[in-house]
């Protein structure tokens, strides 16, 4: 998810914000018992100690390795940001370290992390951002179709960082959609619906380091 940043504390220098940081779910780690009736989970070969990734997570394998995604037309100037994405977990996630350039004196400059995963239970791909702003959201897809792979979720977007740990916010419905343009070049538009129903769309260019 890329989610842009606001440069102000108003709920409208915020909707201008958004349409500009790589954006997307905080969520608990939960450890459980299985009941004792559970069937027993499918074990590796005797020898290996990793169990394989689903094969529906390689639908997001372009988006492995370092990219550099701007938004050309924002109106506050150039948007730039880098979405390093590594396989984790034994390949099970994909990490996307995303860091956002606001080239601002009073605002940080946005550091976020995507975690990116497959659900076997709802049969859909899933999404967790959160950042160094507390700005936290989550996202799904069922996956690609005709040849976009699109994610709805919400996201918790903080107005005013600080670091007092108390400040305001409101949420935001977004919506993303992915297209390949290449090897190792993909787009992203971005639709931000913030609670007056007004909305704004970023589209954003990726192409991977050399």
């Amino acid at each position: 998810m890329i989610v842009a940043k606001a440069t102000g504390h108003r709920r409208r220098a915020g909707a201008r914000a958004v349409a500009g940081v790589l954006s997307i779910v905080l969520g608990a780690l939960a450890v459980g018992v299985p009941p004792a009736t559970a069937a027993p989970a499918q074990r590796p070969p005797r020898g290996s100690d990793v169990f394989p990734a689903p094969q529906q997570i390689r639908a997001l394998d372009f988006m492995l390795g370092r990219h550099v995604c701007r938004l050309p037309g924002d109106p506050t100037g150039p948007v730039r940001v880098t979405m390093d994405v590594r396989k984790q977990i034994d390949g099970h996630f994909y990490y996307a370290e995303l860091r956002q350039f606001l080239y601002s004196a009073t605002l940080p400059d946005p550091h976020a992390m995507g975690i990116y995963g497959w659900d076997p239970v709802a049969g859909k791909l899933i999404l967790q951002y959160h950042d160094n702003w507390g700005s936290h959201g989550s996202g799904t897809s069922p996956g690609w179709q005709d040849g976009h792979l699109r994610f709805t979720g919400q996201l918790s977007q903080v107005a005013a960082p600080t670091s007092t740990g108390v400040t305001t916010g409101f949420p935001i419905q977004l919506a993303d959609d992915w297209q390949v343009i290449g090897p190792g070049h993909f787009t992203l538009s971005q639709t931000a619906t913030l609670p007056n129903g007004s909305s704004v769309t970023a589209s954003f260019d990726c192409v991977q380091r050399r």
